[in-house]
């Protein structure tokens, strides 16, 4: 009797990308990379889309948790935030299955540095009681605003003008008569 066999090819995935969505105190724009590996600052929110070589019955992302993958036809789509460094699975099922590994690297904001470099410890003040403050400061992503915040008999502040850059020099003049010092 004769009988025939039909080969199911294996599934495998054919298109992978995640689209990155950066905090927006960041100021960075949205950005996409492709391949099995994300470097992303902590918050970021990944929309990871991609394409089967077939139809899928459905789909997983393996990580801590197991989150379901919206399917459509070969492609899939997922959102969700990146918390910390972790290895993850991609499963892609229908007739076959198809797993692939990927890594995650939720990169930590660092606070910003700020040195005071003028005046030093001590200064003598002139007469009209007005001083140059100089400072430098840096972020690893970028400065939005900088105050200068003091106290004397109460807490103040003093919005300054600072460039919208990973690192400025600030120079402003202090005018000390308003305190009433003397």
């Amino acid at each position: 009797a004769p009988f025939s066999l039909t080969v199911i090819q294996p599934r495998y995935l054919r298109s992978l990308r995640f689209r990155l969505r950066y905090p927006s105190y960041h100021g960075l724009p949205d950005d996409s990379v492709t391949g099995r590996e994300v470097v992303a600052p902590t918050g970021t929110r990944l929309v990871m889309t991609g394409e089967a070589s077939q139809p899928l019955d459905s789909a997983r992302l393996e990580t801590a948790d197991k989150l379901r993958i919206e399917c459509r036809g070969a492609g899939f789509k997922l959102e969700f935030p990146l918390t910390k460094n972790e290895t993850a699975v991609l499963h892609l099922f229908s007739a076959t299955e198809c797993k692939e590994p990927l890594t995650f690297y939720a990169v930590t904001d660092l606070p910003p540095l700020v040195d005071v470099f003028y005046p030093g410890d001590d200064i003598n003040m002139p007469p009209e009681m007005k001083t140059t403050v100089a400072f430098r400061a840096s972020d690893d992503y970028r400065l939005d605003q900088a105050t200068f915040y003091y106290t004397f008999k109460k807490d103040q502040a003093r919005p300054l003008k600072i460039k919208k850059a990973v690192e400025d020099t600030v120079y402003f003049t202090w005018d000390l008569s308003e305190l009433g010092l003397l």
